[in-house]
């Protein structure tokens, strides 16, 4: 009976401080952690934004600037830019997805050309998509290379 008073009266404080002081060591081991791991996020986040800002679409790469952009790529490379026909928009709640379609006539190592310079050079959005096809052209007696290529950019709202 004496130990159990003895434990209320003396060791069930020191005890519980005990465990408080062990659950107040790790929260404030966490809060020194906490800038370190914002500034972690920080630099995520921009080198992310950065990332999509190269498909971003603003004013500047609108339907008319890239028509604008890759006919001075085809004409000053020996490819005929047959059409460019409308746009398709996908929406996903925040952003929207536009897919442009370009339709080009050429030889292959200059439809090539067109689609590195789309990709890497130009910045007027993702590659989704390259398909090349031929076929006979009887009135011209030749074979005609195309190629479709698809360019997306994002809108966020």
């Amino acid at each position: 009976m004496l130990a159990l008073l003895l434990y209320k009266l003396a060791f069930s404080n020191t005890i519980n401080l005990f465990f408080e002081n062990g659950e107040l060591s790790q929260q404030l081991e966490k809060a020194n952690h906490a800038d370190s791991e914002m500034i972690l996020l920080e630099n995520k986040i921009t080198s992310l934004n950065s990332k999509l800002s190269r498909y971003t679409i603003d004013s500047l790469k609108n339907k008319e600037t890239i028509f604008d952009i890759i006919t001075g790529f085809c004409s000053k490379n020996n490819i005929y830019l047959r059409e460019m026909p409308s746009e398709g928009v996908s929406d996903y709640g925040d952003y929207i997805i536009e897919t442009n379609k370009v339709v080009a006539e050429g030889g292959f190592t200059n439809l090539t050309k067109l689609i590195y310079f789309v990709e890497h050079e130009s910045e007027l959005g993702r590659v989704s998509s390259v398909k090349y096809h031929s076929y006979h052209d009887h009135q011209k007696n030749k074979d005609i290379l195309l190629l479709n290529l698809y360019v997306q950019n994002i809108v966020i709202k």
